[in-house]
């Protein structure tokens, strides 16, 4: 998953997939970020699929 935050540089992180619902993906965050995105280890975020011409790419944006 590659998260975005406002102020800091597009990451990407191992997420481990654990709840679906119609609007959102929420998975385990299994490392921590480089950045201070104000998640860490082991937080659940949610994140959600874009297409693109290549395939999908998952994007979680968090607030800080």
């Amino acid at each position: 998953v590659v998260i975005f935050s406002e102020g800091l540089q597009p990451e990407q992180v191992w997420m481990r997939c654990c709840d679906v619902t119609e609007e959102m993906l929420y998975g385990t965050l299994l490392n921590e970020p480089n950045q201070d995105y104000g998640v860490h280890e082991w937080d659940k975020v949610g994140f959600v699929p874009i297409k693109r011409e290549d395939g999908l790419l998952l994007v979680a944006f968090i607030e800080r």
